[in-house]
C-alpha cells in the first residue's frame, strides 16, 4: 500500500513537472510571436528613412531566403519605405530601385539625396538671398526642418545649413511636416 502511494505521488509530481514546462513552451513561443510582430510598425506609408550601414543588401523579397539584388555602400542614403512585412521594409531608392531590407539595417533619421543639376543651399528660405553651397549631384544631407505645405526645407550639409527648395531634393514627400 505505502509504495502505491509513493507511485502516485511520483506521478503526480511527474504529471506537474510536465503541465509546467508545457505552460512555460507556451509562453515562450508567444513571446517570440510577440517580439517579431512588434517589430511591425503602425508607421504610416510611404514614408522616409535612411540606412544605417555602409553595406545594406536590398533583396528580391522579404527574407534572407531571397536573392540579394542591390548592394547599397552608403549610410545615410534615404530610402523610401513603400510597403512592410513584420521586420521586412519594401523600400525605394532615389533611383527608382526596389526590393526588401531588413529593418535592423534602417533608421529614422531624415535624410535628402541631391537628384538634379547643381542645388543652392539660400540662407533664408527665399531665392532673393545669399546662396551659402552649391550642391552638386548625389550629395547626401540632412533634412532639419519642412513645414507642412511649404516649398523650403531647412538642410544640414557637412558645415553648411540653409535653405533648399522641397521638389530639388529627394527625401521629403509633398506636404510632409518635418521638425
Amino acid at each position: 500500500m505505502r509504495k502505491f502511494h509513493i507511485l502516485t505521488k511520483v506521478s503526480m509530481l511527474l504529471s506537474f513537472i510536465i503541465l509546467i514546462f508545457g505552460l512555460l513552451n507556451v509562453n515562450i513561443a508567444k513571446a517570440v510571436g510577440s517580439r517579431e510582430t512588434s517589430k511591425a510598425t503602425v508607421l504610416p506609408l510611404p514614408r522616409f528613412a535612411s540606412l544605417r550601414s555602409n553595406k545594406v543588401r536590398m533583396r528580391t523579397g522579404p527574407g534572407f531566403q531571397y536573392p540579394v539584388s542591390w548592394v547599397y555602400l552608403k549610410s545615410g542614403l534615404p530610402v523610401k519605405i513603400i510597403s512592410q512585412l513584420t521586420v521586412w521594409r519594401k523600400v525605394q531608392d532615389w533611383q527608382g530601385n526596389t526590393g526588401w531590407v531588413h529593418s535592423s539595417m534602417l533608421r529614422g533619421v531624415r535624410n535628402f539625396i541631391v537628384h538634379q543639376a547643381d542645388v543652392n543651399i539660400y540662407q533664408t528660405s527665399s531665392k532673393n538671398s545669399w546662396v551659402i553651397a552649391r550642391l552638386a549631384p548625389r550629395v547626401i544631407g540632412h533634412v532639419d526642418i519642412c513645414e507642412k505645405h511649404s516649398d523650403w526645407c531647412q538642410v544640414s550639409v557637412g558645415e553648411y545649413q540653409g535653405w533648399v527648395t522641397r521638389d530639388s531634393i529627394w527625401g521629403v514627400l509633398k506636404g510632409e511636416s518635418i521638425k
